[in-house]
């Protein structure tokens, strides 16, 4: 494929290029939401806090996505006509962030790829854009937050996901208009391309092609900049024009080739491009498949418990827990995407650094088990054990959660004499036998060599089999 607009390849060229390999061994990744929604930082615990720019402007009583922002603002922030949601760029300065800081962090986390949600819903890119004033480089923060973190992330040695949300914003702000006294979402001087708004328009009115344009220069910027290993984009990809779709898988795919790089792009709900192109995508909450997927897929889940940015009383998922699903993923087959939620002042919050760090831990002990695997034969047995195996299938690993059982059977395995079995984190060779039926059978523990237990930073343990 050209690097160029005119030559645009069709479904089936776009459906033969493979996801590379780097992505299918990565299997843990990191992004997060940060900008200009994480001032106000507001979350009735069934809000959104991420949505806040949308919600503050009117109560949505049908939204339980939304409870309580519009409410919130009046008492804080008063009449959002007078203090719209353009009033908090000048209060996001992100004083205290230190990109080098972020980074070993993520290093330290395990993570193989990570970056940052360069545009959010609300159209305030987080890089220097030439196509809308409105930009971190500019106001707020006066920083090009994407390239000091990409330079970053490329001098470890780490892979760079860039994600892009801002096709949503044509109908972020849908539900205000036609609202009275007017607010500032419908002055032209912010409400505009280019703008804080995008121009105002009737209910449901298709995205229009000087819109399209607007979007399709700033994708161009990202992609022509940065080149992200990973572009990730958000839901409403299929509201566009089939033919601007193919043009920007065919222009990223391109500018890859000239840089000699390898490239994944997310399919959200597998409805953003046909099946078989990128990677299936869903959000944590969505995942409700419990069966290993015949193609590669990764899942984008929040470290907090339901909260996307920032929010001061929304609680940290906890470190078993964060493990836990990080294992039913990889053994599915998929990949994890982990979501961290900064500060507005550009610190991570100590209790997100301490599952980071946990999560490292455990990796540096157990990696093995999770980096450059693929699934097994089954994924899960009970309740307790899941499964991958390595990439030439002549080892099979068993996480096993909680307490161990005196003898676990595995009749889906055939045994034979010269297998070896043992634990990853000390290799203490295990007892096992051939059961009646020719399956394994592993023996846990016996009176001389004592139980094997689970411990705080180790809630997942991970047995090994060498076929």
């Amino acid at each position: 494929m050209k690097h160029n607009k005119t030559n645009i390849p069709t479904w089936d060229e776009l459906s033969a290029i493979p996801v590379p390999e780097w992505y299918r061994d990565s299997k843990l990744g990191i992004y997060m939401h940060w900008g200009v929604y994480s001032v106000p930082a507001f979350s009735t615990g069934r809000a959104s806090s991420d949505k806040y720019s949308m919600a503050m402007y009117t109560s949505l009583p049908t939204e339980k996505r939304f409870a309580g922002i519009h409410e919130h603002h009046l008492a804080q922030y008063g009449d959002p006509h007078k203090f719209g949601y353009k009033d908090f760029v000048p209060l996001w300065k992100a004083e205290r962030w230190d990109p080098d800081y972020w980074v070993d962090l993520f290093l330290e986390s395990g993570a193989q790829f990570v970056g940052i949600n360069a545009e959010h819903h609300d159209s305030f890119p987080l890089w220097r854009s030439n196509y809308s004033e409105w930009n971190a480089a500019r106001m707020g923060p006066k920083r090009d937050i994407v390239s000091e973190l990409e330079k970053c992330i490329r001098l470890h040695g780490l892979r760079l996901l860039i994600s892009l949300h801002n096709v949503r914003n044509w109908r972020w702000y849908e539900h205000v208009y036609g609202y009275r006294p007017p607010f500032d979402i419908e002055d032209k001087q912010y409400a505009k391309i280019g703008g804080i708004y995008p121009p105002p328009h009737h209910l449901g009115e298709n995205i229009s092609n000087e819109y399209i344009e607007f979007w399709r220069n700033k994708v161009r910027e990202i992609i022509d900049r940065f080149c992200p290993d990973y572009l990730w984009f958000d839901s409403c990809l299929n509201e566009l024009p089939d033919e601007v779709r193919r043009w920007l898988l065919g222009y990223y795919y391109s500018a890859a080739l000239i840089k000699d790089r390898e490239v994944v792009v997310n399919n959200k709900r597998g409805l953003q491009f046909p099946q078989g192109i990128g990677v299936y995508n869903l959000e944590g909450h969505e995942l409700k498949f419990d069966v290993i997927q015949g193609k590669p897929w990764d899942t984008d889940a929040q470290i907090l418990r339901s909260q996307w940015s920032y929010t001061a009383t929304e609680p940290v998922k906890s470190f078993p827990e964060l493990l836990e699903y990080l294992i039913n993923v990889i053994s599915m087959g998929g990949n994890l995407i982990l979501n961290i939620s900064p500060r507005a002042d550009g610190t991570i919050p100590e209790e997100q650094q301490d599952r980071l760090r946990r999560l490292g831990r455990w990796l540096a002990i157990f990696g093995e088990a999770v980096y450059e695997t693929r699934p097994w034969k089954t994924h899960r047995l009970g309740e307790s054990v899941q499964f991958t195996q390595s990439k030439d299938g002549c080892t099979i690993y068993g996480f096993h959660k909680g307490r161990f059982p005196q003898r676990l059977e595995l009749s889906m395995l055939p045994a034979s004499q010269n297998m070896k079995v043992d634990l990853l984190e000390n290799k203490r060779p295990l007892h096992w036998s051939i059961g009646e039926n020719g399956g394994m059978i592993i023996e846990f523990f016996n009176d001389t060599e004592g139980s094997i237990k689970t411990s705080e930073d180790t809630p997942i343990q991970v047995f090994r089999i060498t076929l």
